[in-house]
């Protein structure tokens, strides 16, 4: 009769078919740690790669049922590894990830030193350079 029916008391959903990962990393001090390296491996081979935003936090969506390796790298932290299975449209929440720091290494010092040392190298070199040539004017002058 052009009018509508009231409410109904109904509610569907779907559920996803594709599992989920999502998580926040910080580090040894529950700081969060942006730029962090989310790298998602499947019988040794890379998924995808994503990165943690400014909060830490990151997700990956889509994923087919199986046991991912979530391989986590930062510049001056030890790789955190951790291994979650996905199944039937699974949702795994992994909080607070922590990475621990990482000592510097000496490698790391010594790259500051490197253009200054060949710096020192190549003049020691001119300078022992002139003075051969110095001393071979000498000689020739002496004989002459």
């Amino acid at each position: 009769e052009g009018t509508e029916s009231a409410y109904s008391n109904e509610a569907s959903a779907q559920i996803p078919e594709k599992g989920s990962i999502s998580g926040s990393i910080v580090d040894e001090n529950g700081e969060p740690v942006s730029g962090a390296l989310v790298e998602l491996k499947k019988d040794d081979s890379r998924v995808l790669t994503v990165q943690s935003n400014e909060k830490g936090n990151f997700s990956i969506v889509n994923l087919d049922d199986g046991t991912y390796e979530v391989v986590i790298n930062k510049k001056g932290y030890y790789t955190a590894i951790e291994v979650v299975v996905i199944s039937e449209g699974t949702f795994i929440r992994l909080d607070s990830l922590a990475l621990v720091k990482a000592p510097e290494s000496p490698s790391e010092d010594l790259s500051v030193w490197i253009i200054p040392i060949i710096l020192i190298i190549a003049i020691i070199a001119v300078g022992i350079g002139v003075t051969l040539v110095l001393r071979k004017k000498q000689i020739t002058r002496k004989r002459e």
